[in-house]
């Protein structure tokens, strides 16, 4: 009987003797509930979530390595049939997210299935459930070999995402910054803090979701207050590159 470090390995070696950039196949448009693979070896799977801003995706993982999600609260289970001619296909939802842009999705991905309100409802409710849980160390060991799939894929979709909004922003809102505020950055980073993404570079760049315009917000560096206004731009721009775990955005209106 296999063990989970058995499964690990087995996950692990699948990955070394893989392809993992993925190949240019002739997606259908993507809809939210769509059980999608990406043209990787071996095949990874994922579950288009929610749409959380025009075509920026919010996705699930899921993965057919039950034994290294076995564990409490359980994670939701799909069985999914005609995925061949041979054999229905069994998938478990990973406790992490993604963000996928469409262009990647249906660019590099087939449809496979599909979860209908019920489900996706389900699927929401475990995720908030699993927040702050503590993991098996095996689940975690998973977690982290799956992620190097998709880290690329995100950071791609961030940064074109941030790229297009920018090009949106007739006037950006500044911030200027004390210089000891300032933090070292090697390399460009594009994340989703909250419901803001964000890019660091030579300077800091929020971009609020359409309706934060006009309220007002508090945003704190290492907790200090910088900022208290209304949000008046599609960009904010704080004039150094912050430490990301140090920043804070409190919407307060």
């Amino acid at each position: 009987m296999l063990t989970v470090m058995d499964f690990l390995r087995l996950y692990e070696k699948s990955l070394e003797e893989g392809r993992l950039v993925p190949v240019k196949v002739d997606g259908e448009p993507v809809k939210v509930g769509q059980v999608r693979e990406l043209a990787t070896i071996p095949g990874e799977r994922f579950l288009v979530l929610e749409e959380v801003e025009p075509e920026l995706y919010l996705t699930v993982p899921m993965s057919s390595y039950l034994p290294l999600l076995n564990f409490e609260p359980y994670p939701p289970v799909f069985v999914f049939r005609g995925y061949s001619s041979r054999y229905a296909l069994t998938l478990a939802c990973v406790p992490v997210w993604d963000y996928l842009r469409k262009e990647l999705i249906e660019g590099y991905s087939q449809k496979i299935g599909y979860l209908g309100e019920e489900s996706l409802k389900r699927v929401k409710e475990w995720l908030e459930e699993v927040k702050g849980i503590d993991l098996p160390w095996y689940v975690r060991k998973f977690i982290r070999l799956n992620s190097e799939v998709w880290a690329s894929l995100m950071q791609v979709s961030l940064m074109e995402h941030a790229d297009r909004l920018e090009e949106e922003v007739s006037e950006p809102q500044v911030i200027e910054l004390e210089k000891e505020l300032s933090s070292h950055v090697e390399k460009p980073i594009y994340k989703k803090l909250e419901n803001f993404y964000v890019a660091i570079d030579s300077q800091t760049r929020l971009y609020p979701p359409i309706e934060l315009a006009g309220k007002k917000i508090r945003i704190s560096i290492s907790g200090r207050p910088v900022f208290e206004g209304e949000v008046l731009s599609h960009c904010l721009i704080l004039t150094e590159p912050v430490e990301l775990t140090s920043l804070k955005v409190d919407i307060l209106s």
